[in-house]
């Protein structure tokens, strides 16, 4: 019943599906590259660890997900450092 509600059709995600699924092809993406930039794997791995765990919640702690993956890909493009 929350689709009727919502006002959205039942094949529309949400804005949330929408922000998690981004952050899902982000890490997908990374694991296919053989650079990481201006960091290491080391750090990427870890972060992709502590995303995973925030992935497990119910509900999932999105914010912490999209801060813990913004911070990745500003390590990557070196505008942070580690």
């Amino acid at each position: 019943m929350a689709g009727h509600f919502s006002g959205l059709s039942p094949g529309v995600p949400s804005d949330a599906q929408q922000r998690l699924q981004w952050v899902i092809d982000f890490w997908n993406g990374l694991s296919c590259c053989d650079d990481a930039g201006e960091t290491t794997w080391g750090v990427l791995e870890d972060l992709q660890a502590q995303v995973s765990n925030c992935l497990l919640g119910d509900p999932v702690n999105l914010q912490s997900v999209e801060t813990l993956t913004a911070k990745a890909a500003l390590l990557i493009s070196g505008q942070i450092i580690s």
